[in-house]
């Protein structure tokens, strides 16, 4: 309890850091102290920062390096951090990473200098990540063991993606989904095979076909690439599978091999219903995401802003609309959790 106690003071108060270089998080750090060092950074930091804690079945665990990002944007996908995973797992067992970045105040531009510090919630793009990476089979990480966390100046935002049990019980939605994984596996199935075809052809057929791309396609190649088939092949390619059926060069599609024109074509059916059903999407996660932002500026303009009334409403919305779980921590109980306790988490003391 003295420990809990302590980490949770240095969490509050605005003097116990200035001796602590912010974000940089020594390998061996417990969690306690990782997080005492991202809590200072989503404080005090103008850019986002990006981390990783292992934790292995041996009890013991690793922080991997921090990189520093953007004002709003850092790269904290654990996949594209495979060769240090290796290297600092050891071969040990990881019995769950966490995949972590921060908020800082920044990111509300339209608040004054003198605003409080914000709720900064995830992001659709940050929810986008994790859908993505619970995707990825292997890498020592799988998708149970897998978390996902922001720090923002107030506290911890832990979150996840829905899973398959979870989004079947919104039957509505589910079709949809199912309907959208399918259409993705044929469109890249399709895609691959319009590849094939646009390389089996003769430099003279691509260069001839070349002339035909949309002016701002042409006028985006550079002067270099513009008598070199292989790279105008990429063009050629990229324009056969653009899924807008309107601006689609008659052409190019004569120039193709005999009998190839109806399969080159065929895309544009699966690509329209994919399009629809990404827009359908995109729509509820961008509405879902301009009250997360509203709510961001509110909590650091308006004095009267109540964040227990707002925040369940905001975890059924994240849960309806970006059809992810979110969890909101306090810094001044993390230390009463388990490290990286994830959106699951529910305390015994209730």
């Amino acid at each position: 309890m003295l420990k809990a106690g302590l980490v949770a003071a240095q969490m509050l108060s605005p003097f116990s850091h200035g001796k602590i270089e912010a974000a940089e998080i020594p390998r061996t750090a417990t969690w306690e102290q990782g997080a005492l060092e991202l809590a200072q950074s989503a404080k005090e930091k103008p850019v986002e920062y990006g981390a990783t804690f292992l934790s292995y079945t041996d009890g013991t665990n690793d922080w991997l390096p921090t990189n520093a990002g953007e004002a709003a944007r850092t790269d904290s996908n654990i996949y594209l951090r495979k060769n240090l995973l290796e290297t600092y797992s050891r071969n040990k067992k990881i019995a769950y990473a966490c995949n972590i970045h921060t908020h800082p105040p920044d990111t509300v531009r339209e608040a004054p200098r003198d605003a409080k510090p914000p709720f900064i919630p995830p992001s659709k793009q940050d929810i986008s990540a994790a859908y993505s990476m619970n995707s990825i089979l292997g890498m020592h990480v799988g998708a149970q063991s897998l978390s996902f966390a922001v720090f923002d100046p107030k506290g911890i935002w832990y979150y996840r993606a829905l899973n398959d049990n979870e989004l079947r019980k919104k039957p509505a939605l589910w079709n949809k989904i199912e309907r959208r994984r399918e259409l993705e596996k044929d469109f890249m199935a399709r895609e691959r095979a319009v590849l094939n075809i646009v390389y089996s052809l003769d430099d003279k057929t691509t260069l001839q076909a070349a002339q035909h791309l949309p002016a701002k396609v042409r006028a985006s190649i550079e002067p270099q690439n513009t008598s070199h088939p292989g790279v105008l092949g990429t063009y050629i390619k990229e324009h056969l599978v653009g899924m807008d059926r309107e601006n689609l060069s008659k052409e190019i599609l004569n120039l193709m091999p005999s009998g190839k024109q109806r399969e080159l074509e065929g895309i544009y059916t699966v690509g329209s219903e994919l399009r629809s059903l990404e827009d359908f999407f995109s729509g509820r996660a961008s509405a879902a995401d301009g009250i997360a932002y509203n709510i961001r500026k509110n909590s650091a303009t308006m004095d009267d802003f109540d964040f227990e009334v707002v925040y369940p409403a905001l975890q059924k919305m994240y849960e309806q609309d970006l059809l992810a779980k979110i969890r909101f921590v306090p810094y001044e109980q993390v230390a009463g959790e388990p490290p990286c306790a994830g959106p699951d988490y529910v305390s015994e003391k209730k």
